[in-house]
């Protein structure tokens, strides 16, 4: 059953009113052991928003953002929150590039109070001074990109990128390397089930595509435990700091922009359902009676228009604005918050 905001509201309401005298009329459950279900009302479930609600911004406001959750969701009222979070990945195509000067890239580290590291992950990187930055090569020798990064794990710009004289600017798609997908997860072993990640070929290449994971990438590890010693710290009564970690990762999928675009939700896609290998498979008649009649309707289905066609229609409409924000690669990260495990008066926004 799917309702609109009024009629969850209006379906919950019901269930206020209705429960206790459905208990009390329920002979199994009005004696007097079940005060449980006296005081519990059995309706949990409650989606707030859809999907690519924006959020921290760059430059924004986000005392403004914090505001705005604050006045929108009764925290008080939430057993837990669950959360995902996307960023969108582009590569911008360019025709060369050439190095930033050593003198700028020093003085950039040393005006945002930057230190450059070899490696984004903690635990492996090794500091590069700026004596060594200044011999440090811009390309390895395979001709790629040798980054640098600061002690937050972004990127230090070196080069900069350039376009021919004229040419508007060009973007790709991006797809993950399956040969190399484990590389971003970490097994922890922390008595949660077992890592899985899963690799979807895109495009007939057998090594590159979409991946998803029952946990997030490594690096949000540690942003993840600085969050919940954080919210531990809110309290001073040591049962709560005991408790489970507030905030818990739970599963990560990497995949093309255009692919969420162009469904309403997961293995909607006409082109990925195999409508037209059953129109086709609906001519041979050793199937019965009831395989013959689903495979007329695909067959009708098809004939108004096969599924490419339907797919490049949906291309064609001008909300999807097809250019760089269709070719991402869309990263999400799905994380569930206990609101048991925060203090009662910190369940806000903010």
């Amino acid at each position: 059953m799917i309702l609109n905001h009024d009629e969850m509201i209006a379906f919950n309401d019901i269930f206020v009113q209705e429960w206790p005298t459905w208990v009390e009329r329920t002979p199994q459950f009005s004696d007097s052991t079940n005060n449980f279900l006296r005081r519990t009302v059995p309706v949990g479930l409650s989606v707030r928003f859809g999907q690519d609600i924006s959020i921290c911004k760059p430059q924004a406001d986000l005392r403004s953002d914090a505001k705005d959750w604050d006045l929108q969701r009764p925290y008080g009222d939430l057993r837990y929150l669950s959360v995902a979070l996307a960023t969108h990945i582009s590569a911008e195509v360019c025709d060369r590039f050439i190095p930033i000067p050593e003198v700028n890239v020093l003085r950039h580290l040393r005006e945002e109070d930057k230190t450059a590291y070899n490696h984004w992950d903690p635990r492996i990187r090794e500091e590069i001074t700026p004596e060594a930055l200044q011999g440090y090569p811009v390309v390895t020798e395979k001709q790629t990109l040798n980054k640098i990064y600061d002690q937050h794990g972004e990127i230090i710009p070196r080069v900069k990128l350039l376009a021919e004289p004229g040419s508007a600017k060009r973007t790709a798609g991006v797809l993950v390397n399956l040969g190399k997908m484990f590389d971003i997860f970490e097994d922890r072993n922390n008595n949660r089930q077992p890592l899985r990640v899963t690799g979807y070929p895109q495009a007939y290449c057998s090594s590159m595509g979409h991946v998803n994971s029952n946990d997030v990438p490594a690096p949000f590890h540690g942003v993840v435990d600085d969050i919940n010693m954080k919210i531990r710290n809110l309290s001073e009564d040591e049962s709560v700091q005991a408790r489970i970690s507030a905030v818990q990762p739970i599963g990560s999928q990497c995949y093309n922009l255009l692919s969420h675009r162009l469904a309403p939700r997961a293995g909607t896609q006409e082109v990925q359902k195999g409508d037209q290998t059953a129109a086709m498979a609906s001519a041979y008649k050793q199937g019965d009676s009831t395989c013959q009649r689903k495979g007329r309707r695909y067959f009708r289905h098809c004939e108004e228009a096969s599924p490419v066609d339907r797919h490049g229609m949906l291309l064609e409409l001008p909300r999807n604005d097809i250019g760089q924000n269709m070719k991402s690669l869309r990263a999400e990260n799905v994380f569930l918050i206990d609101m048991l495990a925060i203090p009662a008066s910190k369940r806000n926004g903010k």
